[in-house]
């Protein structure tokens, strides 16, 4: 396991611990349950090995497959689960919809990935760049 997992299974957890212990579950939910929502797949796929097959605990994404999660457009219902959920996991500026949800709904029960992982740069955007040939 990379530095970068290990880091954000960290996270992950300690959110997750914290969440358990100091919430009363959401809005729409009972006490003894926890709900978890990411903003795309892997943090999906990430937060559910992290959850387990821990009773209670559920896992959702709000980018359904296939879907550009870029592009992203929240439905209604998709805001309301950010508000009622326990922890939201996201990548801030990764989705615009999901960054202007957060911080509107789940300021206080909310995990930015980015802080702990290092995002590596792929070449591919060269604005900035001067290039002497």
């Amino acid at each position: 396991m990379t530095r970068a997992h290990l880091a954000v299974t960290g996270a992950l957890t300690a959110a997750l611990l914290l969440t358990a212990c100091g919430s009363e579950g959401g809005d729409g939910g009972s006490a003894d349950e926890v709900t978890v929502v990411a903003g795309f797949y892997p943090l999906e796929y990430a937060a559910a090995r992290v959850v387990g097959d821990v009773p209670g605990v559920t896992v959702e994404t709000l980018t359904a497959p296939g879907t550009d999660a870029h592009d992203l457009e929240l439905t209604p219902r998709q805001v309301g689960a950010v508000q009622d959920a326990d922890l939201v996991v996201y990548s801030a500026g990764m989705q615009a919809a999901v960054d202007a949800a957060v911080a509107e709904q789940a300021a206080d029960h909310s995990l930015d990935v980015n802080p702990v992982v290092d995002l590596a740069e792929t070449g591919e955007d060269h604005e900035g760049h001067d290039h002497d040939d």
